[in-house]
């Protein structure tokens, strides 16, 4: 017999092939309504393009302005009505200069015209809009979709605040503006906004470098080594590093042994006005509603002579350090905590009977004089190496002490891990330093844009620090002046052998 012929009978040849399984179809808003006897037209789908521009005129009188965006020629034309809630009523001055989100519509006789502005503090990458399509709120994360994606991954963290707890029906209903990143070549989602909403006014002032504050660890990701805190006074989340977290987290392999963990812990704030956590302890609040206990008299006493040793203050880090897991509520019960020289300081108060006759640091930093003030006494003359043979045999011994600072090389240091050590003739162990113990110009983390640390000679001030070795929170980068061109370098030398 023949062999039976190839492809589809001949009755069926003619027919279209079967549409795909309904799991492989976008799913589509269904078409509307047509009333009856009405002509059937079908609208294209118009996505709208998001454009980020700068207000650069604005009439309050008459109700609208114009914006300038980056790669649009031409002014964009804006209505009041058209702008967020909370700058309706704000006067032109107000308005001059602030950044812009907005849907940019061309208009039939080629003008632009901007639709639901959004302000943006501040500016980062590209953005774009949509809407949320899942979201699973125990393991707080979900997913987006928008003119050029239908999966844009989000974390809850980058909700705002009030969201933070919103179910999934309450997310779908919005529509969200975002700033579009990367990760593994998968879009994902941060920053985000609600369009059309009035923004809530923040009753917190902006963190100050080295202020101290209280959080809460809301996520941590132990194979990469950081997570964020959320801090009760603060609007957004503070990044950290494992280097940064409490003795008693720092060895932690798993999420659930940080996350939700209240701690105390210093802001630095960035260039670019992220926040980063430092010097991260466990607070020792008690449970809600609980009443805070007081400090014991002998702790009380040790402390007031840790100051007194110190000449009335101490530095806050140096003094929680010395005097772990203290919230600072209970401090201001006891002490003064000033700011000065651009850090925060434990102070007896000033009518305190232990107090001496030194200044206060608001009086110390006022009456600071200036560089024409200081007196030179020293001839000039050529430096010189003191060696062990030149030491006068009538020189004291100096035990270790607050306000000693010993010298020691840099036995290495991770720019990317914000962390090093110190080798110090005379003690047995290597000293711990992080990043934020550097001056702020060597706090960087790009290897590329940062010198060689390793073998600079430094003074620090030495904490014993208990059980978790010795540490620093204070490195002092020692300098030569190199005559032939008139510079500052870093000074150098070989590393000491470990005793």
């Amino acid at each position: 017999l023949p062999p039976p012929p190839r492809g589809p009978p001949p009755h069926l040849a003619s027919r279209a092939p079967p549409p795909p399984p309904v799991h492989m179809v976008q799913m589509m808003a269904p078409p509307p309504l047509i009333p009856a006897g009405a002509a059937l037209q079908m609208a294209p789908k118009v996505e709208h393009r998001v454009v980020v521009g700068t207000v650069h005129s604005y009439d309050v009188s008459k109700g609208f302005g114009f914006m300038k965006a980056e790669g649009l020629n031409g002014d964009i034309f804006f209505a009041r009505s058209e702008l967020p809630v909370e700058l309706r009523e704000e006067e032109k001055e107000q308005l001059l200069g602030k950044h812009m989100e907005f849907e940019l519509k061309t208009m039939p006789d080629g003008k632009f015209r901007a639709r639901k502005l959004l302000h943006l503090r501040r500016i980062g990458g590209p953005r774009a809009r949509g809407r949320v399509i899942k979201y699973y709120q125990e393991k707080g994360y979900g997913f987006m979709d928008c003119g050029w994606a239908d999966n844009v991954f989000f974390l809850r963290s980058s909700l705002p605040k009030d969201l933070n707890d919103a179910p999934f029906e309450e997310l779908k209903e919005l529509e969200i503006s975002f700033e579009v990143t990367s990760k593994d070549g998968k879009p994902r989602a941060k920053g985000l906004e609600i369009v059309g909403r009035e923004r809530q006014a923040s009753d917190h002032k902006e963190p100050q470098d080295g202020e101290t504050l209280i959080g809460e660890i809301v996520n941590f990701d132990p194979t990469k080594d950081f997570g964020f805190v959320r801090a009760k006074d603060c609007d957004q989340d503070i990044y950290f590093t494992r280097a940064e977290l409490p003795s008693e987290l720092s060895g932690s392999d798993r999420r659930d042994q940080v996350v939700g963990k209240e701690v105390e812990f210093e802001v630095q704030v960035k260039s670019d006005g992220k926040l980063r956590a430092h010097q991260m302890q466990l607070s020792s609040a008690g449970e809600p509603g609980e009443p805070e206990s007081e400090l014991e008299d002998d702790v009380v006493q040790e402390m007031e002579d840790f100051l007194v040793d110190n000449g009335n203050r101490q530095n806050y880090g140096n003094f929680t350090n010395r005097f772990p897991r203290v919230r600072k509520s209970k401090l201001l019960k006891h002490f003064r905590i000033v700011d000065g020289d651009g850090r925060q300081f434990v102070e007896l108060p000033l009518d305190h009977p232990r107090r001496t006759a030194e200044e206060s640091v608001e009086e110390a930093t006022r009456d600071a004089p200036g560089p024409e003030e200081f007196v030179d006494d020293f001839p000039e003359g050529p430096t010189q190496e003191v060696g062990e043979d030149d030491v006068d045999p009538n020189e004291p011994a100096i035990p270790l002490g607050p306000g000693l600072h010993p010298l020691g090389v840099i036995r290495d240091y991770d720019a990317k891990k914000g962390f090093g050590f110190i080798r110090c003739q005379g003690l047995s162990e290597d000293v711990f330093f992080p990043r934020t113990a550097l001056p702020k110009s060597f706090q960087g983390q790009n290897i590329r844009d940062m010198p060689e640390l390793r073998g600079v000679q430094v003074s620090f001030n030495y904490n014993p620090s208990g059980g978790r070795g010795p540490r620093t929170d204070s490195v002092q980068l020692l300098l030569r002046w190199l005559a032939a061109d008139k510079c500052w370098l870093l000074k150098r030398t070989p590393i000491p052998a470990k005793p």
